[in-house]
């Protein structure tokens, strides 16, 4: 009789469904567009060339999930894992797909609107908008519970940085660094992230979502499949996250603006560039 053979998964079952789901995804797409010659990005690549039409609209949805190369989703993937496994545990594993989506959709629009005008040529792709909007979000949801990210002493006056403007101040940061480089990265695109994860923060996409209830449908349409996935990962249900959703923030960022080992604030994440 053979030898029964069993995988031990150790920890990784833990992790939420999507934000193992998603790095896995966007690494085949990688390697599809490699073993095409590039015809994936080609095809998913956000331009403002591209006529409205069902090709533009599939392009507003995927040109996230679409990179230049390994390096620039390796990035990505570091730099979004955090915050997207918190929102997916606090949220549900749909609602965070669907967030993802509507992430996509309205930053990729006012992108291309405004490429219509300003920069015709320049097609984007890439992930670091969701890293920027999530960042955003959580420095939002933050700041309500704690309002100082940072503070320094430049010679004898105290400097602060409020948590609800750190993203801006990323933002300004790594779109110098990219200038001094010449990175390519999209302002804009990082831009509108932003203001997303604002958005988002307030409560004013809420109304974008669908019904918990079509939610609830949807999973108990797939409920077996969803079980499959427990050795592997974690599924968080709708009829669970649903009242998550409405419980208090807990902080998240470390704060002790006493102690000058430990720092005002630090957040597990990167922000990174958006396409090329």
């Amino acid at each position: 009789m053979a030898p029964t053979v069993e995988i031990h998964w150790g920890m990784w079952n833990t992790y939420p469904a999507l934000t193992v789901g998603f790095p896995l995804f966007t690494l085949l797409m990688l390697i599809i567009n490699t073993a095409t010659g590039g015809a994936v990005n080609k095809a998913l690549a956000l331009s403002p060339t591209v006529e409205p039409s069902l090709d533009l609209l599939n392009r507003l949805s995927f040109f996230q999930v679409v990179h230049k190369g390994f390096f620039h989703w390796a990035l990505n993937m570091m730099g979004l894992f955090t915050p997207m496994m918190l929102f997916e545990r606090t949220h549900g594993t749909v609602y965070t797909g669907i967030t993802l989506n509507l992430l996509a959709v309205f930053c990729g629009i006012p992108y291309y609107l405004l490429g219509k005008v300003f920069y015709k040529n320049a097609a984007v792709l890439g992930s670091s908008g969701y890293v920027f909007s999530f960042f955003t979000y959580y420095c939002w949801r933050e700041s309500r519970v704690n309002r100082v990210a940072r503070r320094y002493v430049v010679g004898s006056k105290e400097v602060e940085i409020p948590t609800a403007g750190l993203p801006v101040v990323i933002l300004l940061l790594w779109t110098a660094i990219s200038w001094v480089f010449d990175l390519q990265t999209s302002f804009p695109g990082h831009a509108i992230a932003v203001v997303l994860g604002y958005l988002l923060g307030m409560g004013h996409m809420a109304k974008l979502y669908p019904p918990s209830t079509a939610i609830l449908w949807i999973e108990s349409k797939v409920s077996k499949g969803i079980d499959q996935l427990a050795p592997l990962v974690t599924y968080y249900r709708e009829e669970v996250s649903s009242g998550n959703r409405s419980v208090d923030y807990s902080p998240i960022f470390s704060f002790d603006l006493e102690s000058s080992a430990a720092g005002p604030g630090q957040f597990v994440t990167e922000s990174r560039v958006l396409g090329t």
